[in-house]
């Protein structure tokens, strides 16, 4: 199995920071972020926004290459569910305890990208869509 985008720009990142001489401190400096911000993203841990790959990239003196690596693995990162995928998501809702295999593995797509969006937008863009609506007095456990 080949390298997959993300890992290819946190490779590219860590070549162009030390091809310019540059530490994780530097490079921090540079963008405006915190060393350990770096760290996180060389090594994969962190996906950056656009904006941020951008600032990177100017910073790096990299001439569009890193905003490339970045523009070609988000285009991979985001999942669409399709019509099956939403029926079956709606039946699982509706029935939670006939869950199959096709459904988890729908739900863990839905999660992956839920989780790649809140690590380039924030928590608070993501947190309406995600937190369960009240309970009405109907709906409420007697």
């Amino acid at each position: 199995m080949g390298i997959d985008g993300r890992a290819r720009f946190a490779d590219l990142l860590r070549t162009l920071r030390a091809d310019a001489g540059l530490s994780l401190a530097d490079l921090g400096a540079a963008a405006h972020v915190a060393r350990g911000y770096i760290h996180h993203l060389e090594h994969g841990r962190r996906w950056p926004s656009r904006t941020f790959a951008k600032a990177l990239d100017r910073a790096l003196d990299a001439e569009g290459a890193l905003l490339d690596a970045w523009a070609a693995a988000d285009a991979h990162t985001h999942v669409a569910t399709d019509s099956d995928d939403q029926e079956r998501l709606a039946l699982a809702a509706q029935h939670p305890r006939r869950v199959d295999t096709a459904t988890v593995s729908a739900l863990g797509n839905v999660l992956a990208a839920t989780r790649r969006l809140e690590d380039s937008t924030g928590s608070a863009a993501v947190l309406p869509g995600v937190r369960h609506p009240p309970r009405t007095d109907a709906q409420s456990p007697r």
